[in-house]
């Protein structure tokens, strides 16, 4: 018995019943739905790529002069963050903290090292602090300059005019009642002393052990002076803290200093703009307290003093490296890289939601 013919121009064969016609076929709610997921998908992965977290092409780190300590620290950092970043990272030269901050702010660098005195600036924040930086009184030995009163109408260096560490000896020698304008001020620092036999002192702010001070040991020529009223320098300015130098620290036989002696110091800070990069913010925490930058310099400020450095406000990032697991902070950290990842995983919701759609639209036709 054949195919029975039903009205339609459907046919029945065998219980089955068969469409000859073939129109358009129509789009079905499901089928919709999914372009849209897909659509969204699309749109969200955009979003997460566009608006990730990047490294700068090539970062870069604001220090001073070739020579000097900032420079010094500087350049091993870089080294230690190249390799940790894999990618290009430079060191900018400039006069000091001063410039450092006005390079900084117009993005001519990324990373940046100052003295606190230089600090607060509008944008910036502190990544960590570094090291102590101490202040140097350097005297000619035969001079006859046995303490800082002494330095009143004598012939001093210090320092090139615009830096911060010029503005510190400035105020000590305010302290003391030493008018600059009458006294002969000139000019450099180390190196001018070292080539003008009438110079009789020079002062320097800088870390312990800085090559910075290593030509005026080689042959005793000089000595340090104490800063007797060191604790009452500390109470005047904030950003001063009494400090000792200990005997024999640069040269033994004879010693320099010749004993424990008393100054002031302050601390050198590594500082980024407040919107910088959080994968900069933990790939240079990470070279500071993590690598061996440290054996090199064994001055640098260690991770659990820099946690409890109460000076002043710390990144916020910087406080979330030293203290990842504690309380809403932790909530905080988990919103914000919820945040950050919301398009990604919404596109990845996205996607599971349209194979799983497309798998059920063909085991229906099946």
């Amino acid at each position: 018995m054949g195919p029975a013919k039903t009205p339609h121009g459907v046919v029945r064969v065998g219980g089955l019943v068969r469409n000859l016609h073939k129109p358009g076929r129509r789009t079905g709610p499901s089928e919709l739905v999914g372009a849209v997921v897909a659509f969204i998908a699309i749109v969200s992965l955009a979003t997460w790529y566009w608006t990730r977290e990047s490294l700068p092409d090539t970062i870069r780190i604001a220090t001073a002069s070739r020579g000097s300590f900032y420079f010094d620290i500087g350049d091993a950092l870089s080294r230690y963050l190249e390799e940790s970043v894999r990618r290009p990272v430079e060191i900018v030269q400039t006069r000091g903290s001063l410039d450092n901050l006005k390079l900084l702010a117009d993005g001519g660098a990324d990373l940046a090292i100052i003295e606190a005195s230089a600090f607060p600036a509008d944008g910036i924040g502190v990544l960590s602090p570094l090291f102590s930086e101490f202040l140097h009184i350097v005297v000619r030995r035969g001079s006859g300059i046995m303490s800082v009163a002494d330095l009143n109408g004598a012939r001093i260096a210090l320092g090139e005019r615009g830096p911060a560490m010029r503005q510190d000896a400035f105020r000590v020698l305010e302290h003391y009642r030493i008018d600059a304008e009458s006294a002969d001020i000139v000019d450099g620092s180390v190196d001018a002393i070292l080539a003008d036999d009438s110079i009789d002192a020079t002062m320097v702010m800088t870390g312990l052990l800085s090559r910075t001070l290593g030509p005026l040991w080689s042959d005793a020529a000089f000595d340090l002076l104490a800063l007797e009223d060191a604790a009452a320098l500390s109470l005047r300015h904030a950003f001063f803290f009494e400090a000792e130098i200990p005997r024999g620290l640069y040269r033994e036989r004879p010693a320099i200093p010749s004993t424990d002696t008393t100054t002031v110091a302050t601390t050198a800070l590594l500082v980024l703009r407040d919107d910088a990069s959080k994968l900069l913010v933990r790939h240079t925490l990470e070279t500071l307290f993590e690598s061996d930058l440290r054996f090199q310099f064994v001055t640098l400020i260690k991770a659990s003093e820099a946690e409890q450095w109460r000076f002043m406000p710390l990144h916020p990032l910087t406080r979330a490296y030293f203290r990842p697991y504690e309380g809403i902070e932790l909530l905080a950290s988990f919103m914000e890289s919820l945040a950050a990842t919301k398009e990604l995983l919404f596109a990845f919701a996205a996607g599971l939601y349209l194979l799983w759609s497309r798998y059920r639209d063909s085991k229906r036709k099946e």
